[in-house]
């Protein structure tokens, strides 16, 4: 028996779709005009978390890089700040925000 889950609607005409058997799992991703499919039994679906993981990691350092370049940027404009928390840049002794 083979079961279908909706995972999300991209858009009015793309959806991503999971269907699963006892032997693999496939992942669809289909609009309008085409589609892809992911094919995965248990040791790549593994292999597919820990790729996930992989880039997940990555995208977490390109941001934090993207952080120390802006403030980088805010030392050469000899502005004085701090960054509480790496969320929110404001300038020291003032409660206002830097526009970014």
């Amino acid at each position: 028996m083979i079961h279908q889950q909706l995972i999300c609607e991209v858009s009015s005409t793309s959806v991503i779709n999971s269907f699963s058997n006892s032997s693999c799992k496939s992942l669809v991703i289909s609009d309008s005009e085409e589609y892809i499919e992911l094919k995965f039994n248990t040791d790549s679906l593994q292999q597919l978390a820990e790729m996930i993981g992989c880039l997940s990691r990555l995208h977490q350092l390109l941001q934090e890089e993207k952080k120390q370049e802006m403030m980088t940027q805010l030392k050469s404009l000899n502005l004085a700040f701090s960054l509480p928390n790496f969320s929110d840049i404001h300038q020291e002794n003032s409660q206002t925000e830097l526009p970014f």
